[in-house]
Parts: structure tokens; C-alpha cells; sequence
């Protein structure tokens, strides 16, 4: 059973006695009383004994209960330990200074119960104890929070280091290889040179081409983490894109006898888009097909029209890719040593971001181990795609969107994807900015955060709407059905759940720019739609 040490200060020997007895009859605790009379001699109590709390008499002969717990305050910083004010003439004035003052409870004497008084302590005491414990992990937070910066600061040094450290290393490799390629094109140009001296040189060029395509691959790879990923556009002839690709992989092909089909069908097969980069990516797909095929069997390489996109089918009959393994195979740095996607594991990460800056997908399929792979790349037909610019021209059909979003990384994450896709992006961190944002040039699109730091999303589309037209979607972790009804009440289109990937938030653009624009409703108002969410 606990033991309660309590202070009481009164100068009424009676009033001293009722409060002893009372408690006394409280089952369950046992109570031991420590008794003052003055508030000099309360105060010097207050801190030999440590009492978990303290029964305090309003008027008292050398002051009053406000001036014992300013004195505390003053000696101490804070009122840390829990007070019941007990008083024989209380006024409603004495009653709201005490409580603003720091004192839990106020009671007066002549309505005090054995019960009321129990309560009172013990609510006094637990409303104590809650405040420490929440001040102490309001602390913790604080040094976890401390921790988590550090950490961030730390990491961030560590990835300026290692941006430095590959800019350094790819210098460092690039530098030897350029004699030996500049003396191996030139040898090749000799129209004396022997058969088996061509083939040894076109072996060294090979081989040193797919060595400069890994170093490019490690700074490309730090493009593509910073958004930087260049791409310099023009009429690409995919099918011949394919076939260059194709060359650089022949001596594998070849080495295992493996037959390397072609179906090139495509009745538009131009794109806008980098025919270097392209090919890049045609290469390192096809390279992995070659790779882990078997010995004499078949790669297929299709392509084929499918509204307004070029599709490229890379398939193979090798080993396969596990269900567990086809969820990360775009991660970057898959570890080697058995891995479906060896080496340095980042070709792969780096494909599908150039068909992300071409406005594409690529994406991959299998049966499972042992019953080969399918990687499909879709891209915009010729004349589809606009150019991209971060200078904030116009994007895809005039398009602007306005991004609202707390959270700094997705914020910055959504625009730049958005921008890749040329779209004219404006961005927002509350509700104040968006409703700035909205004033100053009304977008197409509206994508939104719902919980903000001054508001909500609902807040923000009820401000555009009246504003003028234009397509909104809640992207939010609010996902209840309250949730998404409240979002299409308010004005949205769609209701979009966080996580939410962002060829799926693509989709669902196209799907709300494919809406026929909504009739007014009498009042005005745009009348709302079906329910859209994901």
C-alpha cells in the first residue's frame, strides 16, 4: 500500500485534526501528516519533507495561500507539487486567482467531506504526476528530435562526400580509358589491319564502351537522386534506337549463342526524346535479358501502338524474377552475389528514370523463378510531349498545376516529378500561400494536401472554387469515408490516399482532365461528380 507523506499548513489545531481524520479513513493509502501553522515555517517544511501534497489554509498569521505559492514559485522556478486550498470565508475572486495561480483544488471548510477531500487530494496528486510525465517525454522528444537532426546533418555531410568522391573516381577511371579508345578507333581504320587483329580491337572498344557506361551509370545515378538527369530531346527513331543497342550487346549475344529475335511492328515508332539516353536504357535492359538467358535461348524484342504510346516488349526465357525480388528490381544498389540484377545494381534504377524524364513507364513482369521476364517500355508518340523547362513556361497543354503540401520532401519530390512530365508547377506550404498562389494565377490543377499547418485542404478548394474552374485532387493520408466524402463535398475530384506512387497519381490526373467539365448547379456551383477515391 502507498504511503502519502502530506503537508498540512492551517493555524487551527481543530481544522489540522478533521483533515487527519478524514484522510486517515481513506482505504486505500496510508498517510502520514507533517503540520505547520505559519507560511515561513510551511515553506522550510515544503523542503525537508518532499510531501506529496499540501493542504493549505487560505489566510494564515504571517500571509495568505497566494503569497506561500508565489514564494515557492519564486525559490523554485515552478509550482511542482500539488495544492488544496482549504478555506473557511472563500470568495469566487480568492477561488479563481488561487487556481490561476498554480493551486489544484479550492475548498471550503464548512462543505468539506471525508469523500470530497479524498477526491480532491487524489486528483490534485495524479493531475501532478501526469504533468511530469508528460514534461518528461516532452524532454525526450526533444533530445530525439536533437538525435534526428544530428543524424540528418551527419548523413548529409556523408552524401556531399560521396558526390565529391564519385565526381573524383569517374575523372580518375575516364582518364586511362581515353588513350586506349583513341588508339583502338584509330587501328581499326587501318584498311591493312588483319581479321584477327580487327576482332581483337573491336573486342577492346566493346569492352571499354560498357566500362565508360558503368561510370556513367554511377553519375548518372547521383543525377537521378538530385533530379538532375539530362536529357537533350529530339526525333528519336526507336526502332533503329533499339538495333544500335542491340549492337553493343552482340558479343554477349554471340559468346552464348543466343538468338536475339526482332519484331518491330510499330506502325509510329518516333518519339521526342534523347536517342543516347534511349539507347542507354535499350542496352541495359537487353544486357540483363542476355545475361541471365541460358545459353542458346531467345530473347524477343516487340514493339507495337497502344493509344498514343510506342511500346517496347523486351522479353526473355531465363531464370526469372522472384515476387519478393520484381518489387525492388528498380531500387538503386541491389546487392550482387546470386541477386537476379547483379553488378552495381543501379542500371535498372537509372532506365526507368530516363522513361520517367521521357514522360514513359517501364515497368517489369515474370511467371516466377525459372520461367523468364518481360520489361515494357511505354513513351509518348512523336509530337506529344513537350520539351520540359524549369523556367516555368507553360507545360503539357498550357497546363499549370499548384502543389500544396507541408512536408518539405514531398513537396519537393511531387514538383519536380510534375516538372519532368512538363507540366508549369507553382507550389504552396499553407493554406495563406495557396490562397496567394490562387489569387495572383489560377491553375488547371490543384493537387492538395488535407491537414496543413493553418488549415485544411477543404479550406483551400472552397477558396479556388469560386475563384474560377479548375481540376482538384486531395492527395492526403486522411482515408476514412467521412474523409473522402468531405473532400468531394468541398469541391475536390478525387481523394487520393497517401502512399500513393506516382504513375498512380497520373493516372488519376488524366482520369480528372478526362472528366467533361461540370454543369453549374442553380446556386451557381459546380455540381459535384461520383465519388473518386484510391
Amino acid at each position: 500500500m502507498e504511503t502519502r507523506n502530506i503537508l498540512i499548513i492551517d493555524d487551527s489545531e481543530t481544522d489540522r485534526q478533521t483533515l487527519r481524520r478524514f484522510l486517515s479513513r481513506d482505504p486505500g493509502y496510508r498517510y502520514q501528516f507533517t503540520e505547520c501553522e505559519t507560511v515561513e515555517s510551511g515553506l522550510g517544511a515544503l523542503v525537508e519533507e518532499k510531501p506529496c501534497c499540501v493542504l493549505l489554509d487560505f489566510s494564515l498569521p504571517d500571509g495568505t495561500a497566494l503569497d506561500f505559492i508565489e514564494s515557492v514559485k519564486a525559490a523554485h522556478g515552478q509550482l511542482d507539487v500539488p495544492i488544496v486550498i482549504q478555506t473557511g470565508t472563500g470568495s469566487q475572486a480568492d477561488a479563481v486567482n488561487l487556481m490561476k495561480a498554480g493551486a489544484n483544488d479550492y475548498l471550503v471548510k464548512s462543505d468539506v467531506t471525508p469523500e470530497a477531500l479524498r477526491l480532491a487530494v487524489n486528483n490534485a496528486i495524479y493531475r501532478v504526476r501526469m504533468a511530469r510525465i508528460v514534461e518528461d517525454q516532452q524532454e525526450e522528444l526533444k533530445q530525439s528530435f536533437a538525435e534526428v537532426r544530428a543524424a540528418r546533418d551527419a548523413a548529409e555531410l556523408a552524401n556531399a562526400a560521396k558526390d565529391e568522391f564519385l565526381s573524383l573516381l569517374s575523372h580518375e577511371l575516364r582518364t586511362p580509358l581515353t588513350p586506349v579508345l583513341s588508339v583502338v578507333s584509330a587501328a581499326l581504320t587501318e584498311p591493312g589491319l588483319s581479321p584477327d587483329l580487327r576482332e581483337t580491337f573491336q573486342i577492346i572498344r566493346r569492352n571499354i564502351q560498357v566500362e565508360a557506361r558503368l561510370i556513367d551509370d554511377l553519375l548518372d545515378l547521383t543525377r537521378v537522386l538530385e533530379g538532375r538527369l539530362q536529357i537533350s530531346r529530339g526525333s528519336v527513331d526507336i526502332h533503329a534506337c533499339i538495333r544500335d543497342a542491340a549492337e553493343l550487346v552482340g558479343a554477349l549475344v554471340q559468346s552464348k549463342q543466343i538468338k536475339l529475335e526482332f519484331d518491330l511492328t510499330s506502325p509510329v515508332p518516333t518519339v521526342d526524346g534523347d536517342h543516347s539516353r534511349l539507347q542507354q536504357l535499350f542496352w541495359t535492359v537487353l544486357k540483363n535479358a542476355s545475361e541471365f538467358s541460358p545459353a542458346q535461348g531467345n530473347v524477343k524484342v516487340s514493339t507495337r501502338r497502344e493509344s498514343g504510346m510506342v511500346v517496347v516488349e523486351i522479353r526473355d526465357w531465363g531464370t526469372g524474377i522472384s515476387e519478393e525480388q520484381i518489387t525492388r528490381i528498380f531500387d538503386s544498389f541491389q546487392s550482387p552475389g546470386g541477386q537476379r540484377f547483379g553488378a552495381l545494381g543501379i542500371g535498372l534504377s537509372i532506365a526507368r528514370s530516363i522513361a520517367d524524364a521521357h514522360g514513359g513507364t517501364l515497368n517489369a513482369s515474370s511467371n516466377g523463378l525459372g520461367h523468364g521476364s518481360a520489361f515494357i517500355l511505354k513513351l509518348p508518340e512523336n509530337g506529344t510531349l513537350k520539351t520540359v523547362s524549369n523556367a516555368g513556361v507553360d507545360g503539357v497543354h498550357g497546363r499549370t498545376v499548384l502543389v500544396v503540401e507541408d512536408h518539405d520532401d514531398t513537396r519537393r519530390v511531387v514538383g519536380r516529378a510534375l516538372r519532368r512530365r512538363g507540366y508549369n508547377v507553382i507550389v504552396a506550404e499553407n493554406v495563406a500561400r495557396a490562397r496567394s498562389q490562387l489569387d495572383a494565377n489560377l491553375p488547371d490543377l490543384l493537387i492538395c494536401d488535407i491537414g496543413l499547418p493553418d488549415g485544411t485542404g477543404w479550406d483551400v478548394i472552397q477558396y479556388a472554387r469560386p475563384i474560377g474552374k479548375l481540376k482538384a485532387i486531395a492527395v492526403t493520408g486522411y482515408g476514412m469515408q467521412s474523409d473522402i466524402e468531405r473532400s468531394i463535398s468541398s469541391g475536390f475530384d478525387a481523394h487520393v490516399t497517401k502512399p500513393i506512387e506516382f504513375q498512380r497519381l497520373e493516372e488519376v490526373i488524366e482520369e480528372v482532365f478526362a472528366k467533361a467539365a461540370p454543369d453549374s448547379a442553380p446556386d451557381g456551383s459546380p455540381e459535384k461528380t461520383k465519388i473518386k477515391a484510391t
